[in-house]
């Protein structure tokens, strides 16, 4: 079967956990024997075609990066592409939108027509793959707003719904996204299928490998590790968790705080060193957070949550968490923020870690104090989550869901979650 993913940014060089597990999918899928072809927007200093782990990568031309017409050129050069590709099955992300950033109303309305332009060619991007019989689908990953799954409202609002009952499927990662589509947009054909975790990867350690990851990172065998993967950012929550581990820090010399992810504006588009200064503030200087930067190699970042103690995911929006499920994969204890898509998934709130309220310092303090000072419940919950990552989220039941989703046929029920 040839797959086709069209996609504005792809990983790498750009990060984050949907476009992250979209690229092992792919792999996955070329080790089953797949062809997997993805269109891309250019980027500076990557080359216009390549194969990488056996996937096809194709770029548009590049105007610039930061250009407001590379979105509307990368569309058009999808149009031209896909006249002459051949494939069964396309997955279409996000493609390009430009977002209201300034408060002049001439560059806002000069924005709203671009992106009612870019509205126009996705409309006939999926025109051109039905008149070409191809198979059309789309993931929804990330929550419109910490209250709003998927948010429809203002100019684009018919635009997008329009959308999304023209592709063939909307695959929504989470239950409550999928709550969302049935009732907005009830004539889309949605389906449920959460993330997959690569439970071959992200393995407990033995005693001897936790040792040797926490030599390296300079941490003693006796410390205390809570970690955090993602940006280093607002909307990740990374503030909640400076401010209330500056707190514990004091009081307990042997925790450390781990973090993973891009700190840096160069190391993830999005991102500011304006918004990193501000939620790393609290902890600026502190000897007892470790600072790692974004991190490629996987089988690193799953050393890296292996030799901790617990995992803290206090962020405002997302769609499916994937890092907390990599958490648990490698037998830690939870702590995470109670928002649809990460609260109606694997964990279970006492068993394989702790839910807290959105924006709450007082729960997470109290959680991380909990699960920081007894080693034997942090133990039980970590043994609890592996078995469930395992029995629910394994990786090779997630490919067989999208092998049979590309192949026409709709899954009845995954991750033990039942998609009626």
């Amino acid at each position: 079967m040839r797959i086709l993913h069209l996609t504005y940014q792809y990983w790498p060089p750009e990060f984050g956990g949907e476009l992250l597990n979209c690229m092992e999918r792919h792999k996955s899928l070329v080790e089953r024997g797949h062809a997997v072809i993805v269109f891309t927007s250019g980027v500076p200093n990557y080359p216009r075609y390549e194969i990488c782990d056996g996937i096809q990568i194709f770029r548009s031309p590049l105007l610039s990066s930061n250009s407001s017409w590379q979105p509307v050129l990368f569309n058009v050069w999808i149009v031209w592409k896909l006249l002459k590709c051949k494939c069964e099955v396309a997955q279409i992300g996000d493609l390009g939108e430009i977002e209201h950033v300034s408060r002049n109303s001439i560059l806002n309305k000069a924005t709203s027509i671009f992106n009612g332009i870019l509205s126009v060619l996705r409309n006939t991007i999926v025109k051109i793959m039905h008149w070409k019989e191809i198979r059309t689908y789309m993931v929804i990953s990330l929550a419109d707003t910490p209250d709003e799954p998927l948010l429809l409202s203002g100019l684009s609002a018919g635009m997008r719904k329009q959308f999304l009952q023209a592709v063939d499927h909307v695959v929504a990662v989470s239950p409550a996204i999928k709550a969302a589509l049935i009732k907005k947009v009830p004539r889309a054909n949605s389906v449920l299928i959460p993330y997959g975790i690569q439970d071959e990867l992200f393995l407990p350690y033995n005693l001897m490998g936790r040792d040797v990851t926490r030599t390296e990172l300079h941490l003693n065998p006796k410390d205390v590790v809570f970690s955090f993967i993602g940006m280093v950012s607002y909307r990740k929550g990374f503030d909640l968790l400076a401010q209330v581990f500056s707190e514990l820090s004091v009081g307990h010399p042997d925790w450390k705080l781990l973090v993973i992810g891009p700190n840096k504006s160069e190391q993830c588009a999005g991102l500011t060193d304006e918004e990193v200064q501000q939620v790393t503030e609290p902890v600026r200087g502190n000897t007892h957070a470790l600072f790692i930067g974004r991190v490629n190699d996987r089988s690193k970042i799953a050393a890296y949550l292996a030799a901790s103690d617990v995992f803290v995911f206090p962020s405002r929006r997302e769609g499916m968490g994937i890092a907390p499920l990599e958490a648990m994969s490698v037998e830690i204890p939870v702590i995470i923020a109670r928002l649809p898509g990460i609260t109606d998934q694997a964990n279970i709130d006492g068993e394989t870690g702790f839910y807290i309220p959105s924006d709450d310092l007082y729960a997470l303090k109290a959680a991380m104090l909990k699960l920081g000072s007894d080693k034997n419940l942090r133990k039980h919950m970590g043994q609890k989550g592996r078995e469930t990552i395992v029995s629910r989220f394994g990786w090779s039941h997630f490919i067989d869901q999208w092998e049979m989703i590309y192949q026409g046929v709709k899954p009845g029920v995954i991750g033990n979650v039942s998609d009626e």
